[in-house]
């Protein structure tokens, strides 16, 4: 309400023909009120919502005020709503002559509105609202018009859908459609018949059973309903034979109004949409899909109810009878029984699946026992998702009669007999050297002893992992120095690697991995070697070999072997981390941030993770970014020749996961990916190295490289929750 000279008007909108209040205020002729009152059909006011300008005069927020109530005139049994404030304080609304309504009955209930269907019993007068100790009475008279009556009147009473209903009554050539349960309409163009006495109509497939209405159709509609339910006929599921049943058979379902179904659900969620009526709805016949499993056996219905058979249909399991219970991997095994069709897998010991042959039956069927298969229980799996076993197998093992000689050097060939020898798929020697197999059968091996091996047991491995060892020891002979320590924690390229022991005067060369031979040595005595690291030795952990004077062969033990690279034009480095232009813009995932604690790669800070990535990070898991065109040169560059560094220290094993780097232009979003750990779970740099990856790795043209106008950075993208501490600087593009 405002206040000095008001105007306060309040309009009902969307309801019909509702009585209506209009009242104007002048606080300049504050002893004179003027209320005008406007009605589409019908004057109503209320003492309690007469409004005046002056404070003494408002009313109480929280009193009960009608505004309108309406339509009028209305049908008895249609819905008649009051619109107010304060409503939700009314308990019960009393109709002519004394017919109650408490608000249990409102079919709405609210601050602002009440809705409620007017009793057949109603008669034209005034209607109270009760609300507590206050009553409100309309000011006008609720009035009734006769135009849609059906009397409670149809038949007949139970009805299948496509039944012809009949609805009897007044006036019902105003019916604008009918509408059964649930919510489902007709409209009058579907009738069959319409008169003022009566309409005839086909009841549709999606009517349930309850009241039906009637409605004039209007936007603010007149709805009248039944005082009877109609009863919507549903099938009945009697029986379901044969059961158990096998999948791929025809079951039959019998009952009644089957033809009513639109699908049928079986266990597993199928659904079958294919199937035959028979004998005028009393039975329904359908292939049961191979995919079945146990359950009860649902009749899906355009009405959206569903009608479920009592008892489960239980799906038949094979019978099986496994040959021989003693077998070879790779040899095939032989299943007898029953039902075979329906088994989908089998799976032996070890979680290993066979191979199921081609023109199995349904009462035998051959297996192909697997490799990776071990001794103990073999399972069938049927496609109804239940499993049969075949009982325990027995897997043969390789046995060990001789071998030749049991003294030997280094790349000479040992000769081992025994039985079922096929089924090794490798051999291991003292000092942990795989031996290369010469030629293999079923009762003999030839092996060649490997370099770096020591006097010990052999050890054969099965093809299912299966390892056993000799029971006679080869003894490896060799003259070889013996190994101490390295001077170094890692070899650089370019740099010295010392190696200390005894005897060391015994070795003429030494190779690194690659098979890239030192062509510089430092010190060279029979308890020291200072070996220059080739420039071009592969990064990573590697091997050296040692050649003697004597033509013997050896290993020294593994080493890392890599450092960081110097960086051949600052203009071309776009993350350097140490506060100019070229640092991070946003980030920080797992706590990554600019540290410049030591050891660095060039003196200078560099980005630093040490946390844990999770699946969920995804590329909210970023660790440096900035905006593309924003201190990033690529002119000059060719994705074919050219190569993305940076300089890396991996302190911790990396278990899962990998390293993104990310560059993103108008039409294209590309990665290039860095995990070394995917070969050697155990990797780690122990210092700085630099990593390359070639620009084609991006998969872009040199078009795509030179549009980089997007963001660009690195982020690390994981399957699982997995530690990741390493440190990162000097991302850059680098011409070759």
């Amino acid at each position: 309400m405002s206040r000095g000279n008001c105007f306060t008007y309040s309009r009902i909108v969307g309801l019909g023909e509702f009585h209506v209040i209009l009242i104007i205020n002048y606080k300049l002729m504050k002893k004179l009120k003027i209320l005008l009152l406007l009605s589409l059909f019908g004057f109503l006011s209320l003492s309690t919502f007469f409004a005046s300008c002056s404070d003494d005069e408002d009313k109480g927020a929280d009193e009960v005020t009608l505004y309108s109530y309406g339509p009028m005139p209305i049908a008895r049994g249609a819905e008649l709503r009051f619109i107010g404030d304060n409503l939700d304080k009314v308990s019960s609304i009393v109709l002519p002559p004394d017919l109650q309504v408490i608000s249990t009955e409102f079919t709405e209930h609210t601050e602002k509105s009440i809705k409620l269907t007017v009793p057949q019993d109603a008669v034209e007068g005034y209607v109270n609202l009760l609300a507590g100790e206050v009553t409100v009475t309309t000011k006008t008279k609720i009035g009734f018009s006769e135009p849609i009556d059906i009397d409670g009147s149809f038949t007949p009473k139970i009805i299948k859908p496509g039944g012809v209903l009949t609805i009897e009554g007044d006036y019902l050539n105003l019916v604008g459609e009918v509408i059964f349960t649930d919510r489902i309409a007709v409209d009058s163009a579907d009738f069959m018949t319409i008169s003022r006495k009566q309409i005839t109509l086909m009841v549709p497939p999606q009517a349930q059973t309850g009241k039906i209405a009637v409605s004039n159709g209007a936007d603010d509609p007149i709805v009248i309903y039944s005082e009877d339910e109609l009863t919507v006929t549903v099938p009945t599921l009697t029986e379901l034979s044969p059961n158990p049943i096998v999948a791929g058979a025809d079951l039959r379902i019998k009952g009644t109004d089957l033809d009513l179904v639109t699908s049928i659900g079986l266990g597993g969620d199928v659904q079958v949409t294919d199937f035959t009526l028979e004998e005028d709805g009393t039975a329904i016949g359908l292939t049961v899909p191979m995919n079945t499993q146990d359950g009860n056996v649902s009749l899906n219905l355009a009405s959206r109810i569903i009608v479920t058979s009592a008892e489960e249909l239980v799906m038949v399991v094979p019978t099986v009878s496994v040959t021989p219970t003693t077998i070879k991997n790779g040899a095939v095994l032989t299943v007898t029984g029953e039902d075979l069709g329906l088994i989908s897998e089998v799976v032996f010991a070890g979680g290993a699946n066979g191979t199921i042959q081609e023109g199995r039956t349904a009462t035998e069927m051959k297996v192909i026992v697997p490799d990776a298969a071990i001794s103990g229980e073999v399972i069938f799996n049927t496609t109804a998702a239940k499993t049969v076993s075949g009982g325990d197998l027995v897997l043969m093992e390789p046995s060990i009669v001789n071998m030749a000689p049991i003294s030997a050097k280094p790349n000479v060939d040992v000769v081992i007999t025994g039985m079922d020898l096929d089924l090794v798929s490798k051999i291991r020697f003292a000092g942990n050297m795989e031996g290369a197999i010469v030629s293999q059968s079923e009762t003999e091996i030839v092996v060649t002893i490997p370099v770096g091996s020591v006097t010990g047991v052999i050890t054969l491995i099965t093809v299912n992992g299966t390892e056993i060892i000799s029971s006679a020891s080869l003894e490896v002979l060799q003259n070889l120095p013996t190994f101490t320590s390295y001077g170094e924690a890692k070899g650089v390229p370019g740099e010295i690697l010392t190696i200390n022991g005894m005897n060391l005067s015994l070795v003429k060369k030494i190779i690194f991995p690659g098979g890239i031979a030192a062509t510089a040595y430092g010190e060279k005595s029979d308890s020291r070697i200072e070996v220059y690291v080739p420039e071009e030795v592969p990064v990573g952990v590697g091997r050296l070999t040692m050649l003697t004077y004597e033509g013997e062969e050896g290993f020294f033990p593994e080493i890392f072997l890599g450092s960081t690279e110097p960086v051949v034009d600052p203009d071309y480095v776009f993350f350097d981390f140490n506060g100019s232009e070229k640092g991070s813009w946003w980030g920080n995932a797992m706590g990554s941030d600019v540290s410049s604690d030591a050891p660095m790669a060039d003196g200078t800070p560099y980005w630093s993770i040490n946390g844990y990535s999770t699946p969920d990070y995804g590329w909210d898991g970023g660790f440096f970014w900035r905006n593309g065109g924003n201190n990033i040169k690529t002119e000059g560059l060719l994705v074919d020749r050219d190569v993305l560094k940076f300089d890396i220290n991996i302190h911790e094993p990396v278990l899962d996961g990998e390293l993104r780097l990310n560059i993103r232009g108008d039409d294209y979003d590309a990665n290039a990916i860095y995990k070394p750990w995917e070969e050697d779970p155990s990797f780690v740099t122990v210092g700085w190295i630099t990593a390359t990856i070639p620009l084609t790795e991006f998969g872009i043209t040199d078009a795509q490289l030179q549009g980089l106008t997007k963001d660009f950075g690195a982020v690390f993208i994981s399957g699982s929750a997995v530690k990741v501490h390493m440190d990162i600087d000097n991302v850059r593009f680098e011409k070759r």
